[in-house]
């Protein structure tokens, strides 16, 4: 037995029937039935895709008939237990398990007599998703409740109790009852509440006088979407017969807005009240209604301006396929944008007219009329629109726009004229127009008026031709177009001819591209024939249209040339397109419905002419190859209940020529002798099939297939893969990292085949590599002798060796890379030992270590512990030129979007200098040695511990070459700010012991590097201003005179100021200088008189205390001096003099 249900699935299964005789009747009978997959989605389209298992089995007896099933499927199960005896048809059990939840039901149902029946439904934490994703989430718990009979007139009595329940996250719950027949409801009493949001209706209704009362209280708007927020409490009575209900309705909507607008307008109100019938003998709805608007802010609605619109209105409607609606809506004072609003609009409407318009808009100086109506051939509507301010939009909007036209005829062969003239426009979008003026004219009412005649006399066996001849002139101009997709200098179209006949041209162009196209053909009877005269551009993308395709559109009918927008059938014969070299060619290009098919071939194109649609491949390519293309595909486009399907085949080759790759210094031609690429999909199999082989590329060979999903690739698309790459060098691989002088050599070989899916590919292969070479030659790597040992087992990469040789030392890794899941998982191994792995005459570092790089679904982990076993770093000098930050490079692209953050890399790293680490720049020449600990977490900045020594070293500042005692940095977390302690002195000749007049001068640093304290030190301990000459000059300040005094000021003016003020803002002080005195009878002297130490601190915006201290006598000032306004100033002064000075500035030019 055999019980096909097509693209349901089938039942199969056998039983038998006993019977006492040929011609008796059946004693006893029993079948079963199998099926391993039945989907219900081909049953009940709003059900999940199933792939349904299970038996059913019926049995029969004279005397009872039975019914049993068991169906499965994961988290899905049904069960169900029926019978048939004495006339009495009994639902023992009828149970469904979805999820965690359940639905059964029970009943039993006389066939005889009265036809008496009772039923009963229980839902127990049931969801209804289960069953699809177009039912919603919820976790139902309800009893319902049915009784009644069947004849001679049905009559039921139902109740439900819907228990504490979810839908859609929010609690439900309920209780009704009510009894009915054919003729009359009766008893109806319910409640229900979803978060704070009930539901009532109680009475009756169908007989005379009967009343059906019903109320909604939403005051959670909320929880019926989740956008909403706002009040709405309505409330209406059901009157009328079961052949003709009525319901009145008065309804309140308070404070309306979407959430995700943030523009809430709480005293907002919206009221409507009015009546809905069902009316004719279709039973169309039909609504009558009126109402005001108060206070209405569009902005609660997502509109980019706020608002206050006041308004009254009346409609009426039928809702139905033929559809009509008429609005008489009336605007009292109203703002919007902080402008008035005002007007009104009266029109009634249905699908193929508009009637008795009559509009009169006004916002600020802006205005839109239109008066008329359009859908017969008399029908007239003019419109206006004077916009002289635009902005009063929004900040969005700019400009000037005067428009006009009126639109007449019909629905299915209309008539407008056209003018408009704008500038200076700004649209939502980034869009702005610079002018825009132009004027239409597409048939007109006199023509249609005669069409309507001629139409007539053809009824009578006259001609039919003078709708054909109504005009199609149009001329419209746009200049300075600008959109973050697109900028136009200029664009243009233009029309001209009759409906019949006419010609229609389009021009644009920018820096880039200068572009025209010109269409003849003729309308008729839905259809568009003709042809595309002209296609060409002389810009950058240069192309032109051989010659004349013909082309033909066909619209849905009826639907007139609207219905061009959607056509129902195209038709491109063949096309042939000239490109500056080679041509492309369209044999054909249909649309049938949603099907759709395109033949044709390319030839000579070259690979130049298409890299200027990718800038990626223009900056790093360099071609003389030229390309040659075939397809034939089949498309049937995705429908309502059809996923799309897709056939044919794509075939681009090499014709001649070849590739360099040019992405830095070093430009690398491939030596391309064949470049093949094919793709074909073919009964839902898409396959790839891709040859390469070139005298530098190497040789390539793939083969892979991929299983289409409802015409797509999907993560559980099944795969087969099968390849091999044999690269004798991979030098032209180097110019596509961009650095320049980089070089990457080696060879490679590579087998692959296997199956699995997307998500989830099982491969087996393998990879090797010989004489692998990475040499970079301005970062100082050099590494030889690479060898790579690598295996592909199902979904892993196993990395079985990858070795390089320094020019000491060498490296090794190991480890395993999978995917799986979408997600990439590894964990890899590398060692160094002795690896030099910086290797230039300013740069030597050789390392010993080992490291870790592990991700799996918690952590991304980088390990490592490494010591320097040897190094000499030299740092650039400060005078190295580097470019301004502001420099632009021309020719160089946009820096890479920044890619999306995923799982963040943790670092934990330990670095030992080890026992021969040099480092040599900007004075400094030492041996260092340490170890330091860095740990990153969570993209959070580095924290780094452990501490730098210095273990011997010099430091050469001020012409001086510092020794330095003493050079720590302790890291304890912030990488940025270490302790410092560091102690350089001048040393003095050896042999010479110190005293006061040889003393050993130098600079102590402590505190953090954020907030360094240093000071002057010596030994012997002297003053300031002597430790100061020590350490620059070699002697006491009592020694100095003439060009050391100019020295002496130079120097401390860099030592104390850094380029004037680091050692001096560390010692906590504003000025610190050595100078001639001025200003007294010794100024005009030399030597050690004239000579001072200061020391000076602003003490406010107006006031600066000094100290100054005779670098050769026993003299000293304290000086206070304060500033009274711009031009005067006090100046107190006590020590070897005292005196108080009035001090004046007089400016002039």
């Amino acid at each position: 037995m055999l019980l096909d249900l097509g693209a349901a699935g089938r039942f199969t299964g056998g039983g038998h029937v006993k019977r006492s005789a040929p011609d008796a009747g059946v004693d006893a009978a029993q079948f079963a039935l199998h099926t391993d997959r039945l989907d219900l989605k081909n049953i009940h389209s709003s059900i999940n895709k199933t792939s349904v298992a299970g038996d059913i089995t019926l049995g029969s007896t004279p005397s009872k008939q039975t019914l049993s099933a068991k169906l499965a499927q994961d988290g899905l199960r049904l069960d169900l237990q029926a019978s048939l005896a004495d006339a009495l048809l009994q639902l023992h059990e009828a149970r469904l398990l979805a999820k965690k939840g359940s639905i059964s039901a029970t009943g039993q149902a006389s066939l005889k007599d009265k036809r008496e029946f009772s039923a009963r439904l229980r839902a127990e934490h049931f969801d209804p998703s289960a069953l699809g994703a177009s039912y919603p989430v919820a976790d139902l718990n309800a009893d319902v409740n049915a009784s009644g009979h069947a004849a001679p007139a049905w009559q039921v009595a139902a109740s439900f109790d819907l228990k504490a329940s979810k839908l859609a996250g929010q609690t439900l719950s309920g209780s009704g009852k009510l009894n009915a027949d054919a003729q009359h409801i009766s008893g109806v009493d319910a409640h229900l509440a979803m978060a704070q949001n009930t539901a009532d209706i109680s009475g009756g209704f169908g007989a005379p006088g009967e009343q059906l009362r019903w109320k909604v209280d939403a005051r959670q708007l909320s929880a019926l979407a989740s956008d909403l927020i706002g009040a709405v409490s309505a409330s209406g009575i059901v009157t009328g017969s079961m052949e003709a209900p009525r319901t009145t309705f008065e309804a309140d909507a308070k404070g309306l807005g979407l959430a995700s607008a943030k523009r809430p307008m709480p005293d907002s109100l919206i009221h409507a009240a009015g009546d809905i019938a069902l009316a004719g003998p279709k039973k169309t709805p039909e609504l009558k209604m009126n109402g005001a608007i108060q206070r209405l802010n569009p902005a609660a609605f997502g509109a980019a301006q706020a608002g206050s619109v006041n308004a009254t209105f009346t409609a009426d409607a039928r809702l139905a396929a033929d559809w009509r609606a008429g609005v008489n809506l009336t605007l009292q004072p109203s703002t919007f944008a902080n402008a008035p609003l005002s007007g009104y609009a009266r029109l009634s409407a249905d699908k193929d007219s508009i009637d008795n318009a009559d509009i009169d808009l006004r916002l600020a100086s802006n205005s839109l009329q239109a008066k008329g109506s359009f859908g017969s051939p008399r029908d007239k509507l003019d419109w206006k629109l004077n916009a002289p301010q635009l902005a009063a939009l929004g900040p969005q909007f700019a400009g000037t726009l005067q428009a006009s036209g009126s639109l007449s005829g019909t629905h299915a062969k209309p008539a407008l004229t056209l003018a408009l003239d704008g500038a200076n426009l700004r649209a939502p979008g980034q869009q702005q127009i610079g002018t825009i003026r132009g004027s239409a004219t597409l048939g007109n009412t006199a023509a249609l008026a005669a069409s309507a005649t001629a139409r007539a006399n053809t009824a009578r066996g006259g001609s039919a031709d003078a709708y054909a001849d109504v005009p199609l002139v149009s001329d419209i101009e746009i200049t300075r177009y600008v959109s973050p997709s697109l900028t136009l200098d200029k664009a243009r179209l233009q029309t001209s001819g009759t409906r019949s006949s006419h010609t229609l041209q389009l021009s644009a162009g920018n820096a880039d591209f200068d572009a025209a196209v010109r269409v003849k053909g003729g309308w008729a009877n839905d259809t568009w024939t003709g042809a595309i005269d002209t296609l060409q551009n002389r810009g950058r993308y240069a192309f032109t249209l051989a010659a004349p395709a013909p082309l033909k559109l066909a619209a849905p009918a009826g639907s007139g040339v609207a219905g061009l927008l959607h056509p129902e059938q195209i038709a491109l014969g063949s096309t042939a397109i000239k490109l500056p070299d080679g041509s492309i060619r369209i044999d054909s290009l249909e649309k049938t419905g949603p099907a759709w098919h395109s033949k044709g071939m390319a030839a000579g194109v070259p690979v130049n002419y298409l890299a200027q649609f990718s800038d990626a491949w223009r900056d790093n390519v360099r071609s003389t190859m030229t390309v040659g293309a075939e397809w034939g595909l089949h498309l049937q486009a995705a429908g309502k209940d059809s996923p799309p399907v897709l056939g044919g085949m794509l075939h681009a080759y090499r014709e001649q020529g070849d590739l360099t790759i040019t992405g830095a210094d070093l430009p690398q031609p491939l030596g391309l002798r064949t470049l093949d690429g094919r793709v074909d999909v073919n009964d839902g199999t898409l396959r790839l099939q891709l040859k390469v082989d070139g005298t530098r590329a190497g040789q390539a060979r793939l083969d892979a297939t991929a299983q289409l999903h409802d015409g797509r690739l999907a993560d559980s698309s099944a795969i087969t893969v099968n390849g091999s790459a044999n690269m004798g060098s991979l030098a032209w691989l180097a110019p596509l990292a961009g650095q320049p002088g980089l070089e990457i050599d080696g060879a490679l070989k590579l087998a692959v085949n296997g199956g699995g899916t997307i998500v989830a590919p099982q491969l087996d292969g393998d990879i090797s590599g010989d004489k692998l070479v990475l040499n970079w030659v301005d970062q100082g790597i050099k590494l030889r002798n690479g060898q790579l040992q690598a295996r592909l087992a199902g979904d892993q990469l196993q990395l079985q060796k990858l070795a390089f040789d320094g020019n000491e030392g060498h490296a090794q890794a190991d480890g395993w890379i999978r995917y799986a899941g979408n997600e990439a998982t590894m964990n890899l191994r590398l060692g160094a030992d002795k690896l030099e792995v910086l290797s230039r005459p300013d740069r030597i570092l050789v390392v010993s270590g080992q490291s870790t790089l592990v991700r799996d679904a918690k952590r991304f982990q980088l390990d490592g512990k490494f010591r320097a076993d040897r190094a000499n770093i030299e740092l650039a000098g400060e005078n190295t030129p580097t470019l301004s930050d502001d420099v632009v490079i021309i020719g160089k692209g946009a820096p890479p979007a920044k890619a999306p953050q995923g799982q963040p890399l943790n670092i934990d790293l330990e670095a030992d200098l080890g026992d021969a680490f040099n480092l040599k720049g900007k004075g400094l020449d030492a041996q260092l040695a340490g170890a330091l600990r860095i740990h990153v977490a969570d993209r959070r900045p580095p924290r780094v511990n452990g501490s730098i020594r210095v273990v011997s070293g010099t430091y050469a500042a001020y012409g001086q070459k510092l020794a330095i005692d003493r050079g720590v940095i302790n890291f304890t977390g912030a990488y940025d700010n270490p302790g410092l302690s560091i102690l350089a002195v001048r040393r003095r000749p050896e042999g010479e012991a110190l005293s006061e007049t040889n003393v050993e001068a130098g600079v102590e640093v402590r505190g953090t590097a954020l907030a360094p304290v240093a000071k002057l030190v010596s030994t012997p301990a002297v003053s300031d201003s002597d430790k100061l000459a020590w350490l620059v000059l070699g002697h006491g300040i009592d020694n100095t005179a003439g060009n050391d005094m100019a020295l002496l000021s130079a120097a401390a003016g860099a030592l104390f100021g850094g380029g004037q003020g680091k050692l001096a803002n560390a010692l906590g002080v504003d000025e610190l200088g050595v100078s001639q005195a001025a200003g007294t009878s010794a100024g005009a002297a030399t030597g050690l008189q004239t000579t001072v130490v200061t020391v000076g601190k602003r003490l406010s915006s107006r006031a600066y205390l000094s100290f100054e201290q005779g670098a050769g006598t026993a003299t000293s000032l304290v000086k206070l001096k304060y500033k009274l306004n711009p031009r005067i100033s006090l100046q107190f002064q006590t020590g070897t003099n005292n005196a108080l000075d009035v001090l004046y500035t007089w400016a002039f030019d």
